[in-house]
């Protein structure tokens, strides 16, 4: 089991994902949004964060550049969009998340690519 952090603005999303992990084992927190996502982040003991690319004011991979700027090297980040999946791995890619995950694929998909990213 891993404590896991979705960042998102859509919060029925971040419901679905909530559900989908918690059924997987996990203990799953929602930050609506990017302000306050490295606040929350710092009071968790966060093993993974899921970010959304697109979001208000702060987009998911200028995100992930403040985790890794952060020093907290155990932590794993998958950056998530509703974006062509092409274009979501290459983002993740670019911005050093550890994986990507279309929206548009389902949420075992995401079951399954935490799972990966946690083994690894």
């Amino acid at each position: 089991m891993a404590q896991v952090l979705v960042i998102d603005d859509d919060p029925l999303f971040a419901a679905l994902v909530k559900i989908r992990l918690t059924a997987a084992g996990h203990e799953v927190m929602y930050n609506e949004g990017p302000f306050g996502a490295l606040t929350a982040a710092r009071h968790g003991a966060y093993e993974l964060i899921l970010i959304d690319v697109q979001m208000p004011g702060i987009e998911g991979p200028q995100l992930v550049d403040c985790f890794r700027s952060r020093g907290n090297p155990g932590l794993r980040i998958v950056l998530m969009s509703s974006l062509p999946e092409q274009q979501v791995i290459g983002l993740a890619a670019k911005s050093g998340a550890d994986a990507a995950f279309c929206k548009t694929t389902g949420l075992e998909k995401l079951a399954g690519i935490v799972q990966s990213v946690l083994d690894n």
